[in-house]
């Protein structure tokens, strides 16, 4: 029996067990002032099912199976069993755990923040350009993230860069956008940012959904977009805490690869019966129909999260939006379907009230949201545009104003289509 210790900001908080023929649970016993791990299980003194466990632990770690293999050989785990993998690279996930091996011979004390320099940086970030298979960590890393996109993530100290090596805490995700796509780290940005900026139009007069922030930065010429983490805080002395949160594909205890057929539903059915309150779920629905508004086409479960305290769930901030505008391949569908429709085009007024009748959320609320996005948005996206004029690449700005463009028209779709239902 191997077993690794889960802990939360220095308290251990349950462990991962894993006996000698693979067979893999999680223990997570209730604790007054700690969050649940999760909302696909009941904290409990009894050890969780190996599919429920599977589904949580394969969320915190990395899709594509070629960085997995990568990340095995360079930190010898097996690159086929998720335990394995954690026990190497598991200490400092997404959320507040972090799993520690209980035989203190198998733990790495190198705990140190070392100073990175843009160059640095600059030539990591072009190794995940020009080898998207190749590890996401450095040597001496011991932080996992999960989803396909390259990335990487380091600690932000009095504005200088740091490799958290060991258990420390990382603050921002670095992703130099998907190949293939045109500006796609830019794109991202801009479509944050005017989500960001319409939230603080909007928020006052209308419940809007938290936007993780990020900023666009080239290093030596390589577009990328830097995330700052929102499950990382500080207190008022500056102590760094993680902050528990979970994406919707481990609530409803969903493998990563079937990440898009988990529906809105399903996610507002695993909420409520943890005792959500409504409001979060209404944001939820709010987020779903962002992803509409701005036209983002991979608004899957693992997009969306639950920020886990120690009362209710809170919908998390809404992160890896980016708008499918402007791409020579054309993204018309969304990942989620608002009202049976998930070609962007066809989703009317109807669709919407039929989406919020589903999720028993109020509709003319929902209605009198879009119709205000559709407006506010496009604005938004503009200001974010002018705000990096003089930072991106002025080829990249041209292709972006055509985008500005695409997004007005599609807005102004929206706006059309919720005055008829037919």
């Amino acid at each position: 029996m191997k077993r690794l210790l889960m802990v939360m900001n220095g308290r251990t908080i349950g462990h991962l067990d894993q006996d000698d023929r693979g067979k893999t649970t999680l223990t997570a016993p209730p604790m007054e002032g700690v969050p649940r791990l999760s909302l696909a299980f009941e904290p409990s003194t009894r050890p969780i099912p190996p599919r429920l466990t599977r589904a949580y632990i394969e969320g915190l770690l990395p899709e594509n199976s070629e960085v997995r293999s990568a990340t095995a050989r360079r930190t010898g785990a097996n690159a086929n069993n998720p335990f394995s993998l954690l026990e190497k690279i598991g200490m400092d996930c997404p959320g507040a755990v972090q799993f520690i091996p209980e035989d203190p011979a198998g733990r790495n004390e190198d705990d140190a923040l070392v100073p990175i320099d843009e160059e640095r940086i600059a030539a990591r970030l072009r190794e995940s350009v020009s080898s998207p298979a190749s590890p996401w960590i450095a040597e001496g890393e011991h932080w996992s993230l999960g989803g396909q996109q390259s990335k990487f993530a380091l600690r932000l100290e009095n504005d200088r860069w740091f490799e958290a090596r060991g258990s420390q805490a990382t603050t921002h995700i670095f992703k130099p956008g998907i190949p293939g796509l045109n500006d796609h780290a830019l794109l991202e940005h801009l479509t944050m940012r005017a989500l960001l900026l319409a939230g603080r139009v909007l928020g006052p007069t209308m419940p809007f959904p938290l936007i993780a922030e990020s900023a666009f930065k080239l290093f030596d010429n390589i577009p990328t977009i830097v995330v700052t983490r929102y499950d990382r805080y500080r207190d008022h002395a500056g102590t760094l805490y993680r902050l528990h949160q979970e994406d919707f594909c481990q609530s409803t205890s969903t493998l990563p690869d079937r990440k898009y057929e988990v529906t809105p539903t399903r996610i507002v059915s695993a909420l409520r019966r943890t005792g959500t309150a409504e409001e979060q779920i209404d944001l939820f629905a709010r987020g779903v129909l962002l992803n509409w508004i701005v036209a983002a086409p991979d608004g899957h479960a693992k997009n969306f999260s639950a920020i886990l305290t120690d009362g209710s769930a809170v919908f998390a901030h809404m992160y890896d939006v980016a708008t499918g505008l402007g791409q020579s391949i054309p993204y018309e569908k969304l990942a989620m379907g608002i009202g049976g429709k998930k070609a962007m085009s066809q989703v009317r007024r109807d669709h919407v009230l039929r989406f919020a009748e589903a999720l028993d959320v109020d509709g003319d609320s929902l209605l009198d949201f879009v119709a205000a996005c559709a407006l506010v948005v496009p604005e938004a996206f503009a200001i974010a545009v002018e705000e990096l004029s003089d930072t991106a690449p002025a080829e990249s700005l041209s292709r972006i104003r055509d985008v500005e463009e695409l997004l007005r028209s599609h807005c102004e779709g929206i706006s059309r289509r919720l005055a008829t239902t037919r």
